[in-house]
C-alpha cells in the first residue's frame, strides 16, 4: 500500500488552497500552517500589557493558541479564543495540542475557548469587546467567497467592530499577485516540480473539487482559472520535437509519452503560477526536504544550528513529522536516505503508472465501475493482466476528485477495497 500512500498525500498537499482538503489530511494541513505561528505569537507582548483582555487566532490551527498558554504567567487571565470557519479543526486541536485541554477547563490562570466563525461574520464576539487578533494566511482565501458583497471589506469591518480602543491586528499573508490574469510562463527545470504541476493543474481547474461551503452555507471558494487559460509545453517521444497543448489536449497523452528530462513548461494566468509556486514549497517541506539544502551538508552528520534560518525552519518541522533522531540538535548521516525516499517513489509512478492489484477479478470490475471513462482512453487506464490495474499518472488528478467525487475517490477506494488490495 506504500505507493498509493504517497499518492493519497501527495493529493492532500495539492489541496492547500481550498479548504475542503482538511477534511481528510487534518493534521497534515494544520502541522503546515503552524509555520506561520511566528508571527502570531508576536502579539504576546500586547497581552503581557493587558493580561486580562481576551484575544483571537482567527482561521487558527491551535499551535499558536497553545504556545501562548503555554508561555504566559498563570497568575495572568487572559481569554484566547481559537476560532475557525470549519469545526473539525477546532476538535483536531485538542488532539494535536492536547495541552490546551488544561486550559479550557481550569478556573483560574488563562483560558481557552474554541468557536466556529467565519472571519467575515464574527456573529458570537460583541462589539469591542477583544484585544487583539490574529490571523495569518486568510485573506488569499477569503477573497473570492460569494455571494458576499466584499468579504474583504467584511473581514477588515469584523476586526474593527470586535477590537476595544487600543486594541491590536496582527495580520501576515503571502505576497500579493498583481494583475493575476496576466499571461506568464512558468519554466520547470527539474523532475518533481514537473510531476507536481501535472497533478496540481487538474486539480485547479475543478470548480467542484475546489469549492467549499462554509459552516454557515451562505458562502463558498470557487476556482478562478479555467483550462481554456492553460497551455503546456513539452517533448513528445514518439513525435522526437516539443508540442504546445491545451489543458485538454495534454491529459489525453499517456505520461510514457512525454520526455520529463527535458525542458517543460506551462503557460497560464499569473495568479496561478504564483499558486503552484507556494504550494510547490509546502510540498517539498512535507516531502523532499533535501531540496532545501546545499548538497554539502550530506557529507557528515549535520548540525542544524549551522544552517541558514530559512533552512532551519523546514527541516526542524520536517524532522517532527517524520519522527527522525535527532540528539543534541545534530541528525546522523546515516539517516539522510529518508530526505530522499519519497522522491524515488514518485518518479517510479510516473515512470511505470500506479499498480493496483485485486485479489479477484470481481473486485477489479467494481473498482472499473466507479470510474468515469469520458476522458480516459486505453492508454491511461488498462489491466496488465487479470487482476492488476494500471493506472497512468497523467490522469491522477482527473480520477482524485477529494470527498465530493466527480469521477473517483480516491480516499473511499481505499476504504472500499481496504483488505483486497495488495501490492501496491
Amino acid at each position: 500500500m506504500k505507493n498509493l500512500s504517497l499518492i493519497i498525500l501527495f493529493f492532500s498537499t495539492l489541496s492547500y488552497a481550498s479548504v475542503e482538503h482538511k477534511d481528510e489530511f487534518i493534521d497534515v494541513y494544520l502541522s503546515n500552517i503552524s509555520d506561520n505561528m511566528n508571527e502570531k505569537t508576536e502579539i504576546l507582548e500586547h497581552i503581557s500589557r493587558h493580561p486580562g483582555g481576551t484575544y483571537i487566532d482567527i482561521g487558527t490551527g491551535g499551535d499558536a493558541v497553545a504556545t501562548i498558554t503555554s508561555l504566559l504567567p498563570q497568575n495572568t487571565s487572559p481569554t484566547l479564543i481559537a476560532a475557525d470557519i470549519d469545526p473539525l479543526v477546532l476538535e483536531s486541536i485538542k488532539k494535536r495540542r492536547p495541552e490546551v485541554l488544561n486550559f479550557m477547563i481550569g478556573n483560574t490562570g488563562p483560558k481557552v475557548e474554541l468557536h466556529a466563525m467565519s472571519a467575515t461574520q464574527m456573529d458570537p464576539i460583541k462589539d469591542n469587546t477583544i484585544s487583539g487578533i490574529s490571523a495569518s494566511a486568510l485573506v488569499h482565501e477569503i477573497f473570492s467567497y460569494i455571494p458576499s458583497k466584499s468579504p474583504v471589506d467584511q473581514f477588515v469591518q469584523e476586526i474593527c467592530r470586535t477590537l476595544e480602543k487600543g486594541g491590536v491586528f496582527i495580520y501576515r499573508d503571502p505576497k500579493w499577485v498583481d494583475e493575476p490574469l496576466m499571461s506568464c510562463t512558468l519554466v520547470l527545470k527539474n523532475d518533481i516540480s514537473k510531476y507536481y504541476s501535472i497533478l496540481f493543474l487538474a486539480k485547479f481547474l475543478d470548480r467542484n473539487f475546489t469549492s467549499h461551503v462554509d459552516y454557515k452555507n451562505d458562502c463558498c471558494k470557487p476556482t478562478l482559472y479555467s483550462p481554456e487559460n492553460i497551455k503546456i509545453n513539452a517533448y513528445v517521444n514518439t513525435k522526437n520535437t516539443f508540442q504546445r497543448f491545451s489543458f485538454d489536449q495534454f491529459i489525453q497523452i499517456p505520461s510514457s509519452m512525454i520526455n520529463y528530462t527535458k525542458n517543460f513548461s506551462i503557460d497560464a494566468p499569473k495568479g496561478l503560477i504564483a499558486e503552484i509556486q507556494r504550494h510547490y514549497l509546502m510540498f517539498l517541506k512535507n516531502y523532499y526536504i533535501g531540496k532545501f539544502l546545499n548538497p554539502c551538508t550530506f557529507d557528515f552528520d549535520l548540525k542544524i544550528s549551522t544552517l541558514l534560518p530559512e533552512e532551519q525552519q523546514p527541516l526542524l518541522s520536517y524532522i517532527k513529522r517524520k519522527s527522525i533522531p535527532c540528539t543534541d540538535g545534530i541528525i546522523c548521516k546515516t539517516t539522510f536516505p529518508k530526505f530522499f525516499r519519497e522522491e524515488e517513489k514518485i518518479k517510479d509512478i510516473f515512470e511505470k503508472g500506479l499498480h493496483i492489484s485485486l485479489k479477484n477479478k470481481p473486485d477489479l470490475k467494481k473498482f472499473i465501475s466507479k470510474l468515469n471513462f469520458s476522458q480516459i482512453n486505453r492508454n491511461h487506464l488498462y489491466l496488465k493482466n487479470e487482476k492488476t490495474l494500471v493506472i497512468d499518472p497523467i490522469i491522477l488528478s482527473i480520477l482524485f476528485k477529494g470527498k465530493k467525487m466527480v469521477y473517483f475517490n480516491i480516499f473511499n477506494m481505499t476504504k472500499t477495497f481496504h483488505g483486497i488490495c495488495s501490492n501496491i
